[in-house]
């Protein structure tokens, strides 16, 4: 049993600001999520804030005897705390409501979620999954995810483009433009952290052996950006990965063109705390235009050029002990390619194999057997970003404007809604934000 002093404990550290708390933050999740049963029945709970609750909710480690006890803790919540109605739905969201006995949908869950559109056909489709058995396999789950997410695609590897911004609305499949990027660079990499976007590196003139340090931060509300302390060493075509969650996440910087068109090795980590650039151990291979995705909480990098050779050389960074091992090397050389991680695999989709010719192919990793099996081509082609969306992997853009998400049971892709400008350029995946207006 879990002692109502201790868990109230708990409970005031995640509510704690301190940075220095971060590490028994975490702690104070776990235990929570593992004692959840007890913690149900008290109220402190109901003071957390949204974004504590959500966090403490969607995950999988928290231990309850039923789905039930997770709608009635949202149910409490949106009661206490009256939030408005785009809240209300990622909260409900958290619901696996297939897991729910029919007559607690019946009695309970319709009433309650009747007013909110988003939820409905969530309720509905439980509903069929209860009466019509036979339906099951039509019933597609894995869809449902607490965030409606937005994607930004932001500029491209081009001077002659237009930093085209666009916006990915989810809930209604459609990509929206925004104002263009006021800023007059390329191939700079790009990464969410701490509530901001981060444009990094990159070059002004257009010429490879011209890049730069500069790092700004876009507010996703206002489309103002500010300027931020620059990376140590100039590159550009560099990779990016973050690792961790909020304000605590911390970014790493991989790989690029330096000056005089020289391929980097280097490795640079922002502290979220100082606000500071710091080196870490390099890479066993120099390479630019590199790919890269985060499996397990340690980083991947694989592909890129050396001057004008590309490599399908892969390795694997251990963040917690500081050092780079060396992984099964792709099946082609590649470089501009797209990659992203699911919970389970590495998706390696798109790319090109030398300066001229692009590439449909894709591969996934499996880290446990470190071994590549090509899977299902794409339906484009060229330096496509990719990112994972409800555990999905997805490709955007590339030489046309499509937008593609993988069906791993079908092994097919299906297009989703296309780019406004078609471009090979940037995305990220960021938390809903209802206040897009730039």
């Amino acid at each position: 049993m879990c002692d109502s002093t201790i868990y109230t404990q708990w409970m005031k550290t995640l509510m704690n600001d301190e940075n220095n708390w971060e590490d028994k933050r975490k702690e104070s999740l776990s235990k929570i999520r593992s004692n959840y049963m007890q913690v149900f029945r008290e109220s402190e709970y109901m003071h957390l804030s949204f974004e504590t609750f959500k966090e403490l909710l969607d995950s999988e480690e928290i231990n309850v005897e039923c789905e039930e006890i997770i709608f009635d803790s949202v149910r409490k919540w949106i009661k206490c705390n009256e939030p408005d109605e785009d809240e209300i739905c990622l909260l409900l969201k958290i619901v696996k409501y297939q897991n729910l006995s029919l007559k607690y949908i019946m009695n309970e869950v319709e009433i309650f979620t009747s007013p909110f559109e988003r939820i409905r056909k969530l309720v509905m489709d439980a509903l069929r999954w209860h009466l019509f058995p036979e339906e099951r396999s039509k019933l597609d789950f894995t869809k449902q995810t607490s965030s409606e997410y937005k994607l930004l695609s932001l500029g491209s590897y081009s001077l002659s483009t237009k930093q085209v911004v666009e916006v990915y609305d989810s809930f209604n499949n459609k990509w929206t433009r925004l104002k263009d990027l006021k800023i007059n660079r390329r191939a700079f990499g790009v990464a969410f952290i701490d509530g901001k976007v981060m444009l990094i590196g990159g070059t002004s003139s257009g010429e490879e052996k011209d890049p730069v340090n500069t790092v700004e931060s876009l507010d996703l509300t206002t489309g103002s950006i500010q300027t931020m302390e620059p990376l140590k060493v100039k590159r550009h075509y560099c990779a990016t990965a973050v690792i961790g969650n909020g304000k605590f996440a911390v970014l790493y910087v991989i790989g690029g063109w330096g000056h005089g068109v020289k391929e980097l090795n280097s490795v640079e980590r922002w502290d979220p705390i100082s606000k500071t650039w710091s080196v870490v151990t390099p890479m066993n291979v120099s390479r630019c235009g590199c790919c890269c995705a985060v499996l397990n909480g340690n980083i991947y990098v694989g592909g890129g050029r050396i001057q004008n050779v590309y490599t399908n050389s892969f390795e694997m960074f251990n963040v917690n002990e500081n050092k780079w091992e060396t992984k099964a090397s792709f099946f082609e050389m590649n470089a501009y390619v797209g990659m992203t991680a699911t919970r389970e695999y590495i998706y390696l989709i798109g790319g090109y194999v030398n300066y001229k010719k692009t590439v449909n192919q894709v591969s996934r990793y499996d880290p446990k057997s470190n071994a590549w099996t090509k899977i299902a081509n794409i339906m484009s082609s060229g330096g496509v970003a990719a990112i994972t969306i409800g555990n999905k992997p997805i490709c955007v853009g590339g030489i046309s404007p499509d937008m593609q998400e993988y069906d791993e049971k079908k092994n097919e892709w299906k297009k989703l809604a296309p780019l406004n400008v078609a471009r090979e350029g940037f995305v990220v995946k960021v938390p809903y934000n209802k206040n897009f207006n730039w």
